[in-house]
């Protein structure tokens, strides 16, 4: 009966060497996805940070800071998460102008007339 105790025990402490206990936060961080007529426009965020919009098959993820994070399907861009004004221009003409409140972990399809 000891032994197989002892087996026992011994196999649960083999067993918890691999184990691991931890949380992992990810940086919090939303996504704006701009689509439509993204030909010739330009997105402006906070009325500050501005880019311009690929002619709908733009791969890269930009963040508010304007560095490319890394690459994605559709044009994504890494916003904080937070209250924005969205502006899109095309021919210095505003086609979208939106306060949008955006929470973390969520991705914002900008439709793009």
């Amino acid at each position: 009966m000891k032994k197989i105790i002892f087996c026992f025990l011994s196999l649960i402490i083999i067993a918890s060497w691999g184990y691991r206990q931890g949380v992992i936060i990810a940086e919090p961080g939303a996504f704006l996805v701009f689509v439509g007529n993204t030909d010739g426009a330009v997105a402006q965020i906070d009325m500050s940070t501005s880019f311009v919009l690929s002619n709908g098959g733009g791969t890269s993820i930009k963040s508010d800071t304007g560095e490319k994070d890394k690459q994605l399907d559709g044009m994504h861009y890494r916003i904080t998460p937070g209250k924005h004004r969205i502006q899109v221009l095309r021919n210095d003409e505003i086609v979208v102008d939106r306060e949008l409140l955006i929470s973390d972990g969520i991705t914002r399809e900008i439709f793009i007339p």
